[in-house]
């Protein structure tokens, strides 16, 4: 009989944990009960930090490890089980587990930043409280953004916007068209509200307003799991495009609306003589 699928905390050789008294659990195989086991853990070098000793019991899961656990420790533990009749069985194959920094002691770091001389009166929040709907506010909108970008020596300016039907398609054509923007390294990305929905799920204390969606929007850019701009035609041909899509389902809805009279009709004259009325099916 021996152990299998050795875990701790229901994670496999689980790393950066942050609980004080770690629980092991296993299953096994070559028999039909566990009758016995016996636990030995050690550090990286090899010393044995704890023998359990053999254990009479059938608990195979949630037996705590009884020892201190400080920050970044590693222990590599294995199992050893005796079967219903009492017979011993193999070790199991090695596992281990490692503590995280559980401490706020433990941290250490700095933010990283380049040398650059910002202008912080720029990065008031007047910049981003503002109404960009029509042509004079977009401009303003870039002129703000030319200027941000220069004052912080930047050369990469990233724009993300949620995706609202056809609404937002024409913000997305002026920025890539205008020319201050054209300087720099450009990209404008069109995420689904689904994507942003599932990104904001990490910030489970947020509200929900423009604001709080703007800031979850820049900084699902910012973490950078984004590939590539979200393909956008010509504009030149949006209007075609718009009318096309209006008369489709214009004539979608025209169709179905027949459909429903017809239904009605018949059912309402069913016991009537039924004579051609129309000329065919759909024509009144």
């Amino acid at each position: 009989m021996k152990a299998v699928k050795l875990k701790t905390e229901y994670l496999k050789n689980p790393l950066g944990i942050d609980i004080k008294n770690p629980r092991f659990m296993w299953n096994c195989e070559g028999g039909k009960a566990q009758s016995a086991y016996r636990i030995i853990a050690s550090d990286t070098r090899g010393n044995i930090l704890w023998d359990s000793g053999k254990v009479e019991s059938p608990q195979m899961a949630f037996i705590p490890y009884p020892l201190d656990t400080p920050s970044r420790l590693r222990v590599n533990w294995k199992v050893k089980i005796w079967d219903e009749n009492g017979l011993e069985g193999d070790w199991s194959e090695p596992a281990f587990f490692e503590i995280g920094l559980r401490n706020a002691s433990d941290w250490s770091a700095k933010w990283l930043t380049g040398n650059y001389n910002v202008n912080h009166s720029i990065c008031s929040s007047k910049i981003y409280n503002h109404d960009f709907n029509g042509y004079t506010s977009m401009s303003d909108m870039v002129k703000r953004i030319v200027s941000a970008m220069t004052s912080c020596s930047l050369d990469t300016v990233l724009i993300g916007l949620e995706a609202t039907s056809v609404y937002g398609d024409n913000l997305v054509y002026f920025l890539r068209e205008d020319a201050n923007l054209a300087r720099f390294n450009l990209k404008v990305h069109v995420l689904n509200p689904k994507q942003v929905s599932k990104f904001k799920e990490a910030y489970n204390d947020l509200p929900k307003n423009d604001f709080i969606d703007s800031f979850v929007i820049a900084d699902c850019l910012r973490f950078g799991r984004i590939n590539k701009e979200v393909y956008i035609g010509d504009y030149r041909y949006k209007a075609l495009q718009n009318l096309t899509r209006a008369r489709f389902f214009a004539v979608s809805n025209l169709i179905k609306e027949k459909q429903r009279f017809m239904n009605i009709l018949f059912k309402k004259y069913s016991t009537m003589t039924q004579e051609k009325v129309f000329s065919d099916t759909f024509s009144t």
